[in-house]
């Protein structure tokens, strides 16, 4: 028959290693765990523990249950766990079943996490349009009212020209600065009327001048 190969103090410690650990993953300490597996996977890759201590890495971090699972890691266990030479058939089959779920499961987040990236700079491009359209909207509605008040004060300028009792601008305030011609007009019903009429006229081309000032700082 085939010779039994000598028990080693190394597969002692690594025997005692492996239980350890696995009291540990059965209690839940999962970070505590890793680190005995690792402590094996380091020192005693010659033992026939070693392979044990991969392959339990392996299904450690994919264990939904630890805080710190990690599919890509699992993965990595696994493939670690197939360069194992000599392994039995059985566990070969697994660790190759249990690899090719875990790239699909890769693969599939890879690809949600890229469809969530595509719908939030789609989200963002659609809100910078909203807002833009917002914004031009309000100048369309700001350049429409300065259209509407142009052609409001056109028309008062053009009923200013219809109206003969109504001179330039100049010669208004010329004539108002004299105080014979302002005590002169100030005389008979007519001439106060003339006289409300003209302060009226310069108030609302004063006022023009003021919008047309306003409008101008807004560009």
């Amino acid at each position: 028959g085939t010779e039994e190969r000598p028990v080693s103090e190394s597969d002692k410690n690594a025997q005692y290693q492996l239980r350890f650990g696995d009291s540990l993953e059965t209690a839940g300490a999962y970070l505590g765990a890793a680190s005995v597996y690792k402590v094996i996977v380091e020192l005693y890759k010659n033992t026939p523990y070693y392979a044990q201590a991969v392959r339990n890495l392996g299904y450690l971090f994919i264990n939904p249950f630890n805080s710190a699972h990690n599919d890509s890691i699992g993965l990595y266990w696994f493939t670690q766990h197939l360069n194992v030479p000599a392994l039995p058939r059985g566990e070969r089959v697994r660790s190759i079943i249990v690899s090719s779920m875990l790239r699909d499961r890769i693969q599939r987040s890879i690809q949600n996490s890229r469809k969530s990236q595509l719908i939030d700079s789609l989200s963002m491009v659609a809100r910078i349009q909203a807002a833009e359209i917002s914004s031009q909207a309000e100048q369309i509605a700001d350049l429409n009212a300065d259209l509407d008040q142009t052609d409001s004060d056109l028309q008062i300028l053009l009923e200013f020209q219809k109206n003969p009792t109504v001179a330039r601008r100049d010669s208004l305030s010329s004539e108002f600065s004299d105080p014979g011609k302002l005590a002169e007009a100030s005389n008979g019903d007519q001439s106060r009327k003339n006289l409300e009429q003209m302060n009226e006229q310069l108030r609302k081309l004063r006022e023009i001048d003021l919008r047309s000032l306003q409008r101008r700082a807004k560009r």
